[in-house]
């Protein structure tokens, strides 16, 4: 019995120090690095070549991304082609089912909260439509692969 008391009362120690906030327990300093800060040669060249690879990638992502925006503004959607209309159709169609499924949550989750029983039937009507446009998008989606692969 007295063991228990013991180990009852390093128990509740325990949660007490464990549940203290971390502003009591330690206090931390930092201090904010700037530029004017003294440096040293090797951390001079070390931030040097940081802002050089920073700047080259910057500049290849800007180019990256040119490029590929301009592609696809440039060819558009071409829902004359048998086999890249699938891709679109199944594209728009898993699109406009995650909008519908987080309209569809974002409605149900403020009609439990008002207590209103109409938000609830609309965003399981919703819930519905979302899931046949990820069917639809799916199917569209098989369907491009057999014309693009088989």
């Amino acid at each position: 019995m007295k063991n228990l008391k013991f180990t009852f009362f390093f128990i509740l120690l325990a949660a007490f120090f464990v549940n203290a906030p971390m502003s009591y327990a330690v206090k931390t300093v930092t201090t904010p690095v700037t530029e004017t800060a003294v440096k040293t040669k090797k951390e001079g060249k070390f931030f040097k070549n940081v802002k050089k690879k920073r700047a080259s990638l910057k500049q290849r992502f800007s180019k990256w991304k040119h490029n590929l925006v301009g592609k696809i503004l440039k060819k558009g959607i071409d829902l004359d082609d048998p086999v890249k209309k699938w891709l679109w159709y199944a594209i728009i169609g898993v699109g406009g089912a995650i909008v519908l499924s987080i309209l569809a949550s974002v409605l149900a989750v403020g009609a439990v909260s008002t207590g209103a029983s109409t938000g609830v039937g609309i965003s399981l009507l919703l819930g519905i439509f979302a899931g046949l446009l990820y069917l639809a998008g799916t199917v569209a989606f098989v369907i491009w692969l057999i014309k693009k692969f088989g």
